[in-house]
């Protein structure tokens, strides 16, 4: 029996639980691309990377995908069922492709673009390791601190009957705490309900709001996000202006793949000027979100007629921009860190012997 002929159940329904990874989706579009580009059917390629493809949720998404495609719908169309997986504007572009005749360079235009924000995203969670690791060792260095003033310290303060000072005095009963595992219970416990609790004021419309403003208003982070949302904003109307599709649409698209809201709703005021006849470089530069960078760099390219081109060298250019600032927060963070946590020891072993200086200079 023919391959194409296989009788064989359409999915109902789709598991939330089956999502791709950023890298396996970079991976899966750079396969796909190099096996359409030489002419194999684009529902058996999927059936061969997914055959071989080692993460099981990633199988599970290309097999259904190929479910779909032998049943006759196409691929932007099955990819849908998977919002999880795939943005707006990866349906997008590969529906501009399946329009035009190029699904293989569309795919490959996808994998470069999931390559670029894959590389970006491992950059930024690499700089929060060493913060991470130098909270690690501030909590290992006070709790071993608080065993030495619990043990030898306190004795000696409580037999003397010293009055200590109120700073003195919490040190020591933060210290005593530190030794009863009720007290670490109960600090594990409140850090989970917190933990959980602000977990839901994340996700909450609200909770999202008020972070975004805050993260965007503080000094430095947010210039990082603004540059990293105009580095992706410039890349993906690349993407998209490159496939075929409509500027309109392309940044109606962007939109909705955009991670914070200032960012989106800057996009659909920029889209709402371009259908009212505003060109898209002065519609960026009223924006109020993007720098004016992005606008010079759209006005080129609308006067060049090299939009796409412009629009990457931007993408580009902030991109390195982040890289290096990321970098040099990266560099001004270590010494900051140690020098903090450096203070707060000494001062937790003034306050904790100040006690005994009290008991020496009253024997002198």
């Amino acid at each position: 029996m023919p391959y194409e002929t296989v009788e064989i159940p359409r999915p109902t329904e789709v598991d939330d639980h089956e999502v791709m990874r950023a890298v396996d989706r970079m991976a899966v579009f750079g396969y796909l691309g190099q096996m359409v580009n030489v002419g194999i059917p684009l529902a058996r390629a999927l059936d061969s990377i997914a055959e071989q493809y080692p993460d099981g949720h990633t199988r599970a998404v290309l097999s259904r995908l190929g479910l779909e495609l032998r049943h006759g719908a196409a691929l932007s169309t099955a990819m849908r069922r998977f919002p999880g997986s795939f943005s707006a504007l990866h349906v997008g572009v590969i529906a501009a492709g399946e329009t035009s005749g190029r699904l293989a360079p569309c795919l490959q235009r996808l994998a470069r673009h999931e390559e670029r924000w894959f590389s970006l995203t491992r950059q930024v969670r690499a700089m929060m390791v060493y913060p991470l690791f130098v909270f690690g060792a501030a909590l290992v260095l006070i709790t071993g601190l608080a065993q030495v003033l619990v043990s030898g310290v306190a004795p000696i303060v409580a037999d003397a009957k010293i009055k200590m000072n109120p700073l003195s005095r919490l040190v020591f009963w933060v210290a005593g705490g530190l030794r009863n595992p009720a007290a670490w219970a109960l600090v594990l416990a409140g850090g989970i309900v917190l933990g959980v609790a602000l977990a839901r004021w994340r996700r909450s419309p609200g909770g999202q709001r008020a972070l975004e403003r805050l993260v965007l208003r503080l000094p430095l982070v947010g210039e990082i996000t603004r540059k990293i949302e105009a580095a992706r904003v410039c890349e993906s109307l690349a993407t998209l202006h490159e496939s075929g599709v409509a500027i309109s649409r392309a940044l109606i698209m962007t939109a909705n793949a955009c991670e914070t809201e200032a960012c989106r709703q800057a996009l659909l005021d920029v889209e709402s000027r371009v259908v009212n006849g505003m060109t898209l470089s002065e519609a960026f530069e009223r924006s109020g979100f993007f720098h004016i960078s992005v606008a010079h760099m759209v006005a080129v390219g609308e006067t060049s007629g090299k939009l796409t081109s412009m629009l990457i060298r931007s993408a580009g250019y902030h991109d390195l921009e982040v890289r290096t600032a990321l970098e040099q927060f990266a560099a001004a963070l270590e010494p900051m860190m140690i020098s903090g946590l450096g203070v707060l020891v000494a001062v937790i072993i003034l306050l904790a012997f100040a006690p005994l200086y009290q008991l020496v200079s009253g024997l002198s």
